[in-house]
Parts: structure tokens; C-alpha cells; sequence
């Protein structure tokens, strides 16, 4: 079985984060799959099914007719990875900043 690091990012989330805005996130996640097709697909499950991804859920404010969307940014092959490690944090941006401006990470790592 292949090891990837799958990037996904998520766009137009209206979160309460210090005032309510649109934001993005960057999700990362490493997986074991055949291909990259699967990779992305087992990590946007892993994602969902876990307290993150559904905290994340039902913090969006967004209306039915102005969903978030979810893609995946980044699917690389990698040597290995340590199964026992815990996901890493989410890295919110807002969507209107310019580059300079950090993005903001979750209060989990």
C-alpha cells in the first residue's frame, strides 16, 4: 500500500471567528491508499467522520444557496508516516486577506 499527504481546502466558510466572515482552511491528512484517486477519497472521509470535520460542520453559518466548497489542493506520495500521530490542526485564513496576513489555526494543536 502507497503513503500520501493529501492537502484539501475548503472555500466560502462563514464562520463566527472574532466577527462573522468568510474564511478558508487548509486540511491536512496522511493516508494509505493504492492510488491518488483513493487517497483523496479516504481523506476527505477520514476528515468528515472526525470530531474536527464535524465541529467544523456545525460552526458553518453559510445559507443553504451559498455553500462551502471543498477540493483538494495537493495529493503527494510520501516515504512513510506515523500512523499514532494525531491529525494536525486546521489552518483558517480569511478569504479577503492579502498574503501577509497569518493564517489563523485552530486551538487543537
Amino acid at each position: 500500500m502507497r503513503k500520501f499527504k493529501v492537502t484539501l481546502e475548503g472555500k466560502n466558510l462563514l464562520l463566527d471567528m472574532e466577527g462573522v466572515s468568510k474564511f478558508g482552511v487548509l486540511i491536512v491528512r496522511f493516508v494509505d491508499a493504492v492510488d491518488e484517486l483513493l487517497a483523496e477519497h479516504t481523506a476527505r472521509e477520514d476528515f468528515r467522520c472526525e470530531p474536527k470535520g464535524k465541529a467544523l460542520r456545525e460552526s458553518l453559518l453559510n445559507a443553504p444557496d451559498d455553500p462551502p466548497i471543498f477540493e483538494t489542493a495537493e495529493v503527494t506520495e510520501v516515504e512513510s508516516f506515523d500512523r499514532d500521530a494525531k491529525p494536525p490542526g486546521l489552518i483558517f485564513y480569511p478569504e479577503d486577506s492579502d498574503e501577509d496576513t497569518e493564517p489563523k489555526r485552530d486551538a487543537s494543536q
